[in-house]
């Protein structure tokens, strides 16, 4: 390994977290009554942060920023509603048959479409923080793995009470982020992490309050896990949960199977191409 653009490369991407977080920590949230507004400007500050820098970096090391931000737009969009419904839906489903989960109330909840703003604002500034500037420098500079794996570690580092939670939330968010940048590559759409890990936060938030983001988001359905086998860690809710582990192994083994295939469909086609043109 080249360990001079190795060392360039991290202090870019070590550059890029703390002018994000610094950024983030001086513009201040507007002291506002109304708490599903200040949940907004609370998530829109650090989007902007991100979007930024990302332009800024973007510029100064002349990325393709179309190459994920612009390109199959609308192939990005379903197979991330496709995946992000199947990653939340199945496993609320079998927890809920396996008796691991019950609805244990119904709350009433203003500024609904506010709060789901905010989410929404929340996931495209993680995917965009994660696998915009800092994965592309990666891709570019090495390969596609390099990008999945340091960027997933990232990821993980940046949501330390996992960590600090046990082994199977920390995996969680791992391979989490394993599937995010499957769906990615398969579909070369940033659109495609983003509408899952929406669906994922909003709706397992919003309305099944079986996702933990922010404190004060609050859940639609009051939802109890059991603390069984399936279920390591109950207040982290769907986080804590061997089902979600092994949905997101399942995902990512389903969405590299048809990548590669998708791959060497293509390339048996240029082969078969190149040769209908030499003869």
């Amino acid at each position: 390994m080249n360990l001079k653009k190795a060392g360039r490369t991290s202090v870019k991407i070590l550059l890029f977290l703390g002018l994000w977080a610094l950024l983030a920590a001086l513009l201040p949230v507007p002291d506002v009554q109304n708490p599903a507004l200040w949940r907004f400007f609370a998530e829109l500050i650090p989007l902007l942060s991100t979007v930024v820098l990302t332009l800024v970096f973007y510029r100064h090391e002349k990325l393709r920023i179309s190459y994920f931000l612009l390109h199959n737009k609308e192939r990005g969009l379903f197979l991330g509603l496709v995946t992000g419904l199947i990653w939340l839906l199945l496993p609320l489903l079998l927890l809920f048959f396996f008796n691991q989960m019950t609805f244990t109330g119904v709350h009433e909840i203003e500024w609904l479409g506010l709060w789901f703003l905010s989410a929404f604002l929340n996931t495209v500034m993680q995917e965009f923080l994660i696998r915009g500037y800092i994965y592309q420098l990666l891709w570019d500079r090495y390969n596609p793995l390099a990008a999945i794996i340091i960027t997933s570690i990232i990821f993980l580092l940046l949501h330390g009470g996992a960590i600090e939670a046990g082994l199977v939330p920390a995996l969680n968010v791992l391979t989490m982020s394993f599937l995010m940048s499957a769906l990615l590559e398969y579909t070369e759409s940033i659109w495609a992490p983003v509408t899952a890990h929406f669906i994922w936060n909003a709706f397992g938030a919003l309305i099944f309050g079986a996702v933990e983001l922010a404190a004060d988001y609050p859940p639609l359905l009051e939802t109890r896990f059991a603390e069984k086998k399936l279920i390591c860690c109950p207040d982290l809710k769907l986080e804590g949960s061997v089902i979600v582990l092994l949905m997101n192994i399942f995902l990512t083994a389903w969405i590299v199977f048809f990548y590669r295939r998708e791959k060497r469909a293509k390339a048996s086609h240029e082969t078969k191409g190149k040769e209908a043109v030499a003869k």
